[in-house]
């Protein structure tokens, strides 16, 4: 998969969780790196003698999360029979939960997001990792538009939920460079209070659109 890059080829700071370019690359959000950090867990885990209760979580959904990550529908949907509560867990030390590990996953068509969409209710879309990012978060990241649509058509809500750094998904949209997923979220966030468009959040929604090249799309908003 591609990775995301903003205008100065950087990494998703917002999903990766931290300002220091050493932590941006061990949290990068892409399928080899995820593979890598999946990895890493195994080993981790192994050298201690007695896991925690965390751990002993993860070592849990490895293989739904390596199925997420693979674009394999049978096994996810096995593990989902028997466990439905994975539906909604988080299933990641960085606390992501298995839709958001499908949308940033490209091996995999759409389908694979709106069967789990189907099988959601629509609070259960707001559901955040450590950083505050919801599922609606890593599309705009990524430039997932299609995942984006279904996601907004279900729940309205997440165009104005925040992540901890108080950026929606159509400010890391613009940060990002994703020029349709920028078109489509400002259609369909609302200009309310909070508002992304007003005060300093509307002056950080400027200085993206403009480092991204796409004032004129802001302007005719």
């Amino acid at each position: 998969m591609r990775k995301s890059r903003n205008k100065e080829g950087k990494l998703p700071s917002e999903i990766a969780g931290s300002n220091s370019d050493d932590e941006v690359k061990e949290r990068s959000q892409t399928e080899s790196s995820q593979t890598e950090r999946d990895e890493t867990d195994d080993n981790e885990v192994n050298k201690k003698e007695k896991p925690n209760k965390g751990d002993e979580e993860r070592i849990l959904y490895l293989p739904l999360y390596r199925a997420a990550l693979a674009g394999d529908w049978k096994t996810v949907r096995r593990i989902l029979k028997d466990d439905p509560d994975a539906l909604t867990a988080q299933i990641t030390a960085h606390h992501e939960t298995l839709l958001q590990i499908a949308i940033i996953s490209r091996s995999h068509s759409i389908q694979f997001v709106e069967e789990l969409l189907n099988r959601m209710p629509p609070e259960s879309l707001a559901i955040t990792d450590k950083l505050g990012c919801t599922a609606l978060s890593f599309s705009a990241v990524f430039g997932n538009t299609e995942a984006a649509k279904l996601l907004v058509e279900k729940n309205p809500e997440l165009t104005q939920m925040r992540t901890a750094r108080k950026n929606t998904p159509l400010h890391l949209a613009a940060q990002y460079g994703h020029k349709e997923t920028v078109r489509y979220l400002l259609d369909v966030t609302q200009d309310k209070e909070p508002s992304p468009f007003s005060e300093e959040s509307g002056v950080r929604m400027l200085d993206m659109v403009i480092s991204a090249d796409f004032y004129g799309e802001v302007h005719k908003k």
